[in-house]
């Protein structure tokens, strides 16, 4: 690419015209015969043009920019979840296409590279994907485009758009079939993929992505994403009825936690593990699983789940002294959690105080409520329980009608 076909390549892409580039600087006609490549500008001429830019501009001969070396680090960053490295690593980008001179397609690489590194922090899903809207009208090469599909998916899953984040997993794996992507990117996007599909219901789909990401993992040793692939299978196993081969692989994702030291893995393993031994109704090893994973938790978002665990097993039970215990904890955790999270847990938390209460106004309005509240937020798992739960409540008032219409609900 010349000097000048990249002049003209920054100066489209923020919709700027010849006069407005060349005010002051030098001649229309000069800054056109730059642009066509009859000309090259001088030092200083090429230094005014980059200001006015607001990018710095050099020929392909002058950059210099270690992208392998980078992509690697970037790479190590992403299995190791390093939230440090990640900031540094932002710096530094950031450093470079400030001050180092780098053509528009390498430019693009390393602002897509940034985003990415972005992308390990928590809590960053709106910046990124007003990072990415630049990129709409930018002419990207078929590796720059997958990776802006990949990322804008993650970020659009995040922020609880799963359609917008399955159409751009779509596209992304279109690429794939013309791409000599990397073994590390296409495990690493297996596995986000695979995530994606569970959210949506593809069982089988998911467990074969997380499958094909495992095996790469395994072959690095990266204990990390091996544990990862790990929970993605396990979970798929038990929703697809398979319970020991999901009791199975939630112990081999504990003993990989184990010999890499990877305790912050233990709550989730327990949380899963508990969860299968719930679906077939072995409730005494159930709760003791979830009282385990309250103990490896350390933040509320993670404890409150195990609590809405145990008290699904102990009304199981009708251990009226444990529901009354952990409603109360449950409440006193809640205004800990973001809003969302709160009205979610607080939703199902007053199933169980009505259910406690054995008040029967109270049991339908909330099973009610919840039932409506999964269906707004399209969670089919939960809207499923939740009709399940109150059909079987309309169905013990004989109230058979009502019944008929929520079992008919599951069953659509």
């Amino acid at each position: 690419m010349t000097i000048g076909t990249i002049i003209k390549t920054e100066r489209l892409r923020k919709n700027m015209k010849q006069e407005t580039l060349a005010k002051e600087i030098c001649s229309i006609s000069h800054l056109s015969r730059i642009e066509n490549g009859k000309i090259d500008p001088s030092k200083e001429l090429l230094r005014k043009l980059s200001e006015r830019l607001g990018v710095p501009i050099v020929d392909d001969e002058s950059k210099n920019v270690e992208i392998e070396h980078l992509q690697e680090r970037l790479e190590t960053i992403i299995n190791l979840r390093d939230q440090k490295g990640a900031a540094q690593l932002m710096e530094e980008l950031n450093m470079l296409l400030l001050k180092v001179p780098v053509e528009v397609a390498l430019r693009i690489d390393l602002e897509l590279m940034l985003i990415r590194a972005q992308s390990v922090l928590h809590k960053q899903e709106e910046n990124i994907l007003q990072a990415l809207a630049k990129f709409t009208e930018t002419d990207l090469t078929p590796i720059q485009a997958f990776r802006v599909q990949q990322i804008k998916g993650m970020a659009s899953y995040g922020v609880g758009e799963l359609k917008v984040c399955l159409d751009c997993f779509s596209e992304a794996l279109n690429l794939m079939g013309i791409l000599p992507l990397s073994n590390f990117e296409r495990a690493d996007f297996y596995y986000v993929l695979s995530i994606a599909l569970m959210a949506d219901g593809q069982k089988f789909e998911a467990l074969e992505k997380a499958k094909e990401a495992l095996n790469f993992f395994q072959s690095i040793m990266v204990g990390r994403r091996v544990v990862e692939c790990y929970l993605v299978s396990g979970v798929a196993y038990k929703q697809i009825g398979q319970m020991d081969r999901a009791l199975e692989t939630f112990q081999l994702a504990e003993k990989v936690s184990r010999q890499f030291d990877l305790q912050t893995f233990l709550g989730v393993i327990y949380q899963n593990i508990g969860a299968v031994y719930s679906a077939i109704n072995h409730t005494d090893l159930a709760i003791s699983h979830f009282l385990q994973a309250i103990t490896c938790k350390k933040q509320p978002e993670q404890q409150v789940y195990s609590m809405l665990s145990l008290l699904n097993e102990h009304a199981k039970l009708g251990n009226r002294k444990d529901i009354r215990h952990w409603l109360e904890e449950g409440y006193r955790i809640l205004p800990k959690l973001s809003a969302p999270m709160r009205k979610r847990f607080e939703t199902q938390f007053d199933v169980y105080q009505a259910l406690y209460e054995e008040n029967d106004e109270r049991i339908e309005v909330s099973l009610l409520t919840a039932v409506r509240y999964f269906q707004k937020r399209k969670d089919k798992n939960q809207t499923k329980h939740y009709s399940k739960r109150l059909a079987e409540f309309y169905a013990s008032k004989r109230k058979y009608k009502k019944a008929v219409e929520y079992y008919r609900q599951i069953v659509e």
